[in-house]
């Protein structure tokens, strides 16, 4: 059975007790970061503690795990980084800079580590999913967020983008 090391990323003891855990941890073979967070708001008017949660769940706390997992990935010559960013790491909207800003840096800082990691023998795979069944698109769609694009095509459930995932550890791109 695999090791896994769940946190809310909004949680500042569960953070620093994970991430501790993490650094701890023999090795990993694979490391996987899944969280979002969003609240639309114009910028003038979001609150600065609801914009602060956007960031530390949409990048700060995928960051530093990863951080945390990569000395020994990099000592050993192997291991996988997954992320599932988001679409909205792509397209910007209306009333969602907060989420944006977070899903946008952490495609950065994949591309970053890739350049700054190849021929370690550490992979990264960014999956940039778009509507998934998830609370927060329910509560998207209940409360008239959202762009439209989120809605025009099927949307993905859970499994099936975990499905997706695991079909790309095979060939990481």
């Amino acid at each position: 059975k695999p090791d896994i090391i769940a946190c809310d990323f909004n949680d500042e003891k569960a953070f620093r007790s994970a991430r501790a855990a993490i650094s701890a941890h023999d090795a990993f073979d694979l490391v996987v970061t899944n969280a979002g967070y969003v609240m639309p708001s114009p910028v003038a008017i979001i609150d600065p503690e609801e914009f602060e949660k956007h960031i530390n769940v949409n990048l700060r706390g995928g960051m530093f795990v990863i951080q945390a997992a990569l000395p020994k990935m990099v000592a050993r010559g192997q291991g996988m980084i997954l992320a599932n960013v988001s679409m909205g790491a792509i397209i910007a909207l209306q009333n969602y800079a907060a989420y944006s800003a977070g899903k946008f840096g952490m495609r950065g800082f994949l591309w970053a580590l890739y350049n700054e990691l190849k021929g370690s023998g550490v992979q990264f795979c960014g999956m940039y999913s778009s509507a998934v069944d998830t609370p927060m698109l329910r509560y998207e769609a209940q409360h008239e967020h959202g762009s439209l694009l989120n809605f025009m095509g099927k949307i993905s459930t859970a499994d099936e983008v975990a499905t997706h995932a695991l079909r790309n550890l095979d060939k990481p791109k």
